[in-house]
């Protein structure tokens, strides 16, 4: 009789250990995704075309899996004890340095110079920011990872690179005389200026910024000066994102200072598509920005009368602001290999050799461009020098065109005009060949 109770006893537990899980998520609610985390979406018994939802239990399956009562309780506990036995986060979106630091997973490989990208791919980002600023005033800046800037709070693991990516980047800009803002040399002679369990920088590394690109723009500020005061306590991006339960937090830092602008139409949130500023200073700016444009986009729209703050990865040149700042971190500056911009392609005094054989371009008339243009893009058939240019003659002269990824050119030309030959140096010759437009 006494094991038959020890039976029941047990039994209920084991059982109502179970039904903690279902029960609650029936109570309490599903649980919420944790800051970028994207979550299962719920199953549907139909599928897009209108017909049953032969997954729905697979769907289902996955949805309560991300979904269950107390999971990112137990997700952040999993990952706390891992981090205290193994020394790793157990979230391969989170390292887990020293002394507290966290640092963006996808960092490491411009951390260890393993990204892939050749010296080849450096210079076409930077002759394409080059070509950029032929439209109008440009100014570019690299946001640096936080481990290219801080190295020493990483764990001990991996080689760094003699130079990160954005270091690669900025010696060819220089070389070819585009205007950029070296965020590098000027934060690593101050204190830190990024937070420990974010991946951006704080107020004071925002200011900073601002002061940079203002001094690029022809104007003189000092935010940087302050005054900052102690703002309520921080929880970083990288904790949330590691320990969604949890609420750690470090030392913040609020300007103090006054910041006169307001907003124009209702988009007023730090992370809004656009937003359009003014105030009673002069000039007008175009900034293309991603999430370290958060807290820096204040002390611009401060700085000048117009400013148009856009999170866009189409950079269009074309618009009425007199400047164009770029802002890109440096884990994903592969992007200015991604897609052309939105601007005209100078024309270039060259001759041409007589072309030898064929090559493809298509056009493309559903995609942006300068008004009375078309885009041309095609794929090269050999991998040019590494520091070639690629050019299209087309309409009596000669375009020097976009670079993009995997040997892709592309380029704009007036509608109408048909491009007939393609050329770039191959081993120090220059080589053409006929332009043959896609079907």
């Amino acid at each position: 009789m006494k094991k038959n109770w020890l039976y029941i006893v047990f039994l209920a537990l084991f059982l109502g250990i179970c039904l903690i899980f279902p029960v609650g998520t029936w109570l309490s609610g599903p649980s919420e995704a944790g800051a970028n985390e994207v979550l299962s979406q719920p199953p549907k018994w139909e599928d897009k075309e209108g017909n049953w939802n032969d997954a729905y239990l697979q769907d289902a399956a996955a949805w309560y899996n991300d979904h269950f009562y107390l999971r990112q309780e137990l997700v952040s506990t999993q990952r706390l004890l891992t981090g205290k036995i193994f020394g790793t986060s157990g979230e391969d979106s989170v390292i887990l340095g020293k002394d507290g630091w966290l640092f963006y997973g996808s960092t490491l490989e411009d951390f260890t110079g393993t990204t892939g990208l050749t010296q080849r791919d450096i210079y076409a980002m930077a002759r394409n920011l080059y070509l950029m600023s032929q439209e109008k005033p440009l100014i570019f800046l690299v946001a640096p990872n936080k481990n290219s800037l801080y190295p020493q709070y990483m764990p001990d693991f991996g080689v760094q690179a003699e130079k990160t990516t954005g270091e690669l980047l900025q010696e060819q800009l220089r070389q070819l005389g585009v205007n950029f803002v070296d965020i590098y040399a000027a934060f690593q002679k101050e204190p830190v200026l990024y937070y420990a369990t974010d991946s951006h920088w704080n107020q004071k590394g925002a200011a900073l910024a601002a002061d940079l690109i203002n001094q690029a723009a022809g104007k003189t500020t000092d935010y940087y000066a302050g005054p900052f005061e102690a703002g309520e306590p921080y929880t970083g991006d990288l904790y949330e994102m590691l320990y969604p339960a949890f609420s750690g937090t470090e030392t913040d830092w609020v300007y103090g200072g006054q910041l006169d602008f307001s907003y124009v139409g209702n988009a007023q949130r730090p992370d809004s598509i656009t937003l359009q500023t003014q105030s009673d200073e002069t000039g007008s700016l175009l900034v293309y920005r991603d999430s370290f444009g958060n807290l820096l986009y204040p002390y611009l729209a401060d700085s000048f009368g117009s400013v148009r703050f856009s999170r866009s990865t189409t950079y269009d040149l074309t618009g009425e602001e007199e400047v164009v700042v770029l802002e890109l971190v440096e884990r994903n500056l592969s992007y200015l290999l991604e897609k052309a911009p939105v601007c005209h392609n100078p024309t270039v005094e060259i001759t041409l050799p007589e072309p030898a054989g064929t090559a493809l371009l298509e056009k493309d008339t559903k995609a942006n461009a300068p008004e009375g243009y078309v885009l041309w893009q095609g794929t090269l058939d050999s991998t040019p020098d590494v520091q070639s240019s690629v050019y299209v003659s087309a309409g009596g002269g000669v375009y020097e065109a976009f670079l993009l990824k995997e040997n892709g050119v592309a380029l704009y030309l007036p509608e109408g005009v048909q491009p007939d030959t393609l050329a770039w140096e191959t081993g120090g010759v220059l080589e053409s060949k006929t332009i043959s437009e896609k079907d």
